[in-house]
């Protein structure tokens, strides 16, 4: 049985819309790579508890208008937050 593939809107939206230098900047101080931000992204990839939470803080702290919450990237670990 194949998986679904769970694609995340709002890091596609801060990866489409913010400037490279701010991205790699994000994807540092979250302790990743920008390629591994895409992969998310796209569904390709599911990240960790840990690394949900340090794209949570490192988003809502460096880009606000492009915050992705840990529930929006594990809802089955945090609950999807309703913004």
């Amino acid at each position: 049985m194949d998986k679904v593939k769970r694609t995340i809107p709002e890091l596609k939206k801060l990866l489409d819309s913010a400037p490279r230098a701010l991205i790699a900047r994000v994807a540092d101080e979250a302790g990743t790579k920008v390629i591994y931000l895409r992969q998310l992204s796209r569904g390709d990839r599911q990240s960790g508890g840990v690394l949900a939470r340090r794209i949570d803080a490192a988003t809502h702290e460096l880009c606000p208008d492009f915050h992705v919450s840990k529930g929006v990237l594990r809802p089955d670990l945090y609950g999807e937050v309703v913004q």
